[in-house]
């Protein structure tokens, strides 16, 4: 069995690519492996989002769902407030008509003065990587400095905090510094019970004594 982090990557490809859903996974695990290991499997298959769109977003989803955080919304469509200005001219603006947030939290309006959280993976690749610049409409990474400024103003004025967190903030220590940055900026956690509940099912060694301890 793959840690947990592993398998929602590739789970995450697979119900992308051939538009399975959770019920049917259920169904296969439960149907053709009745022993304690497919109690596990199922409940980790809950959490498999086909709307992640690289196996960066899917690890980093899994840490937060492990260390106890909501699920997130993917790739949710927000209106972007700024597109009622007019084209502006130049690729360093946000000139969408719908932004899309890598990770989304909605929160209780007495939360500060925002109603939503929106998180966003910052990847080194998307600046230095000729490719992907030629492939954002950018002619240099000031041009997706500026966009992704331009951007988060949008996310703003829409009723969204906006937390940056990068890859490294996940990969080490389990995420703790990711984990934090959300905690600090509001993110909704599960409660005590389910955040147990995880920790037992989402063991990070199959060995682990606390998967034969289930309830």
């Amino acid at each position: 069995m793959l840690p947990f982090e592993d398998a929602l990557i590739i789970c995450d490809k697979l119900a992308k690519k051939f538009s399975i859903t959770y019920k049917q996974m259920l169904n296969f695990t439960l149907g053709r492996h009745r022993c304690w290991k497919s109690i596990i499997a199922g409940f980790k298959e809950q959490f498999v989002d086909p709307k992640s769109e690289n196996g960066g977003e899917s690890f980093c989803r899994a840490r937060m769902i492990r260390a106890g955080i909501s699920i997130p919304l993917l790739q949710v469509e927000i209106p972007n407030p700024l597109h009622s200005l007019g084209k502006r001219i130049g690729s360093s603006f946000q000139n969408t008509r719908m932004i899309r947030p890598d990770y989304v939290w909605n929160v209780p309006s007495h939360v500060g003065d925002f109603t939503s959280i929106a998180a966003e993976l910052d990847g080194k690749q998307k600046y230095i990587n000729s490719n992907l610049l030629q492939q954002s409409h950018s002619s240099s990474t000031t041009d997706i400095i500026l966009r992704e400024k331009d951007r988060e103003t949008a996310l703003n004025l829409s009723g969204f905090k906006v937390v940056r967190f990068q890859f490294e903030e996940a990969l080490a220590n389990h995420g703790a510094i990711m984990i934090e940055k959300l905690r600090l900026a509001g993110v909704p956690f599960v409660d005590t019970w389910q955040k147990r509940k995880r920790q037992r099912l989402l063991a990070r060694i199959l060995g682990d004594k606390t998967l034969h301890k289930l309830q």
